[in-house]
């Protein structure tokens, strides 16, 4: 119930960021790869990111991410303790384009893959969280290739741990409640990568 209140909470205010400010033309036309590591309560996970072009003051984001399991009494090997999740979501920006702090929102759905851990190997719940991403470069007109991030928010999902542990200790869910995530942004021009010479050129 509490994961759920978190997740309800995070979205509403993703929501909310969507009514943040105008873009420049720049900013619409970059795309970018993310590497990313996250902290839950009981896992640690690392993995990369797609943002798409910005639409208005929007974007969509998938995401990837491998975990591993961290709890002092399970027996796992180090093969049966990782798992997979990923997400699909939509990043609004709440703070101009020129500050050196970029503040978003995110929201969408997460998807649990943990075949070795839970009864359903496939599991759908949602997240949201709120981000800062640091831009490197004082000219506004020139984003930076590197920008570093970070975000915290809450995530939900059914996947609780019902394999190889003693039902007595089966009483928590796996990539679900509070995260935290740390990464850098590797960011292209959309314009540079589809630009094609003319025939006079």
């Amino acid at each position: 119930m509490r994961n759920s209140v978190l997740v309800l909470i995070a979205l509403f205010y993703s929501v909310y960021a969507f009514s943040g400010n105008k873009l420049y033309d720049i900013e619409k036309k970059r795309i970018g790869l993310a590497f990313e590591i996250t902290k839950f309560p009981h896992s640690f996970g690392y993995g990369g990111k797609l943002n798409a072009p910005f639409f208005d003051v929007e974007r969509m984001r998938t995401t990837f991410k491998v975990h591993h399991l961290q709890y002092k009494n399970s027996q796992y090997s180090s093969k049966s303790n990782s798992f997979q999740s990923a997400e699909v979501g939509t990043v609004g920006i709440v703070s101009q384009l020129d500050s050196p702090f970029r503040f978003y929102g995110e929201g969408g759905l997460s998807f649990l893959i943990a075949p070795d851990l839970t009864a359903n190997p496939f599991n759908v719940g949602g997240y949201g969280l709120f981000g800062c991403e640091v831009i490197t470069s004082s000219n506004e007109k020139e984003f930076p290739p590197i920008t570093y991030f970070i975000e915290m928010g809450a995530h939900g999902n059914t996947g609780k741990i019902e394999k190889k542990l003693p039902t007595q200790e089966r009483q928590f869910q796996i990539a679900s409640g509070l995260s935290i995530k740390l990464g850098l942004n590797f960011n292209f021009s959309w314009d540079k990568i589809t630009q094609q010479k003319s025939p006079n050129s």
